[in-house]
């Protein structure tokens, strides 16, 4: 995994914050090129350099939420790649996605809650 320290601290990549394509209520064709393009040249104003992660077995990693990280070519191709990711928030906030900022929805009588 390869992660920009302190770019957590950035203002959040919101799409209204870009040339997305779309307008308010939709997203363009072009929106994650276009927040692609954007991530890099944060990057690239801030100067931001790339830390690599690379797990041991039972190694866990937990980072801020607007982390800018990505994944990497395969360097040992027979290796496994598995991971899970989870996201956790409050019980009384609303979870919006972060490109769409549309309203994620827990169905309160799935089971998920303790």
């Amino acid at each position: 995994m390869v992660y920009y320290p302190g770019s957590h601290k950035l203002p959040y990549m919101l799409y209204d914050r870009y040339d997305h394509g779309g307008t308010r209520y939709t997203i363009g064709n072009e929106a994650y090129a276009r927040y692609e393009k954007a991530v890099a040249d944060a990057i690239r104003e801030h100067d931001l350099q790339p830390q690599e992660f690379i797990a041991q077995p039972g190694d866990v990693l937990i980072w801020h939420a607007n982390l800018l990280h990505g994944g990497k070519p395969m360097a040992t191709p027979n290796a496994s790649r598995k991971s899970m990711a989870v996201h956790y928030f409050a019980e009384d906030v609303v979870c919006y996605h972060e490109l769409t900022q549309r309203a994620a929805w827990i169905d309160p009588d799935d089971g998920l809650r303790s």
